[in-house]
Parts: C-alpha cells; sequence; structure tokens
C-alpha cells in the first residue's frame, strides 16, 4: 500500500500540485486516509464515502461483519484460495455483467439506481476495468486491507468530512461511526435509503462542501 500512495505523491510532484482536497470512495477511503497521514500538509480536506476500515485491528473486530471477517481470513491464511475466489469472481461479472447488474439495482436506493441506469456504459466501464488482470486487483485491494493496523489518525490537522448511507450494506454505519470516532470529524453525513454507491447522486453536494472551504479562505 504504501508503494502505490508514494506513487501518487510523485504524480502530484511531478504535475506542481501542492495541496489537494482528497477523496476516497471504498476502499479508495482507506487508501485515502493512509495518504493523509503520510503527507498531511498537502492535504487540504479529506473526504471519505462509504470508506472502508482496517480489518485487521484490535478496535475493529467487533465491528466488523461476517463477509469482511470471512474475506480476511481466506486472504490471510489461504492466498490461493482467495486469488481462485476474487478470479472467479471477476470472470462472474464478465460473463454476466448484465444479469448482475438487474440484480444489484434491486439492493440500492431509488436515487443510485436512476443514476446507474443513466450511465449504464459509464458503469459497466468502471466495473470490468476493476475487475482486469483475472481479478488480481481486487485481491490485492483485499490484502492491503488485512494488513494489521490501526487505523489513521489525524486530529485537527485538517477538515475531514464523512459520508455514508444508512442503507450501505458493504461499508455499514457501524464504520462510519469508527471513523468519526477517530478523527475530528468536521462533518459527519449519514444519508437516508442511501446505499454504498451514495457518492454517485450526492456528487453535487460532495463537491459543494469542498469547495464552500475554498471560498471561504478567499
Amino acid at each position: 500500500m504504501e508503494s502505490f500512495l508514494n506513487h501518487i505523491n510523485t504524480v502530484l510532484k511531478n504535475k506542481n500540485i501542492e495541496s489537494v482536497h482528497l477523496m476516497g470512495h471504498s476502499a479508495g477511503g482507506y487508501y485515502a486516509q493512509l495518504y493523509a497521514e503520510l503527507y498531511p500538509l498537502k492535504i487540504k480536506s479529506l473526504s471519505l464515502l462509504s470508506s472502508m476500515i482496517p480489518l485487521n485491528s484490535p478496535n475493529t473486530k467487533k465491528i466488523l461483519n461476517m463477509q469482511w471477517k470471512i474475506i480476511k481470513f481466506i486472504t490471510l491464511h489461504a492466498k490461493k484460495f482467495s486469488k481462485f475466489y476474487f478470479k472467479k469472481m471477476a470472470e462472474d461479472i464478465i460473463k454476466n455483467y448484465d444479469k448482475q447488474f438487474d440484480r444489484n439495482l434491486k439492493n440500492i436506493s431509488e436515487k443510485e439506481r436512476c443514476f446507474m441506469c443513466e450511465n449504464f456504459n459509464l458503469i459497466k466501464n468502471a466495473i470490468i476495468n476493476s475487475t482486469a488482470n483475472n481479478g488480481l486487483g481486487m485481491y490485492y485491494d483485499a490484502y492491503a486491507l488485512s494488513q494489521i493496523r490501526e487505523c489513521p489518525q489525524q486530529k485537527n490537522a485538517f477538515p475531514v468530512f464523512i459520508w455514508n448511507g444508512t442503507d450501505d450494506n458493504t461499508t455499514p454505519i457501524s464504520f462510519a461511526k469508527y471513523l468519526n470516532r477517530q478523527y475530528n470529524t468536521t462533518q459527519l453525513h449519514i444519508i437516508e435509503n442511501m446505499g454504498h454507491m451514495l457518492y454517485l447522486p450526492c456528487w453535487d453536494k460532495i463537491l459543494e462542501e469542498i469547495l464552500t472551504l475554498d471560498k471561504d479562505k478567499s
């Protein structure tokens, strides 16, 4: 994970970008937290959208649901099976994308459903790309999340915004509440009747919150 974060930092340096409003969704939320911990002086604000938490920390064991406990176990103790599991998942997504898409639509909010249907090709390309290389990207994400770590803490260094949906089964409300305790959160947004893809219908509100910080400074 540190290697990936250092690559991000190199890209910013090469583009002469000295500071950023950093946002991360799902597993990307955890990457964003670690980047902010490594390079706090480069962070204008941190927005965690349906964010993951450390899977292998004494402080998070009690709030992990069974899905994440199983993923952590097989990733750490059955690596060959874990790679096979994610490879099969990737193959199933690619071969049966339309069926899975229709099935997933039943488990998300109306706003998320409308956005995904209106932007079908955009969503499909993103999901297909995420399963590339026989699902190895998904496996290494799980591996990174399963390493022994404490939740990054960055009290008072920059504004922290947390967004989570009440109907999110991937990163449940308990994750958002845990993050809220770890950070001196500027704003905690718990969105009713919204699932894991809440950032899609809420994108304008998320941007507005961040851009208001720059307006206040100017």
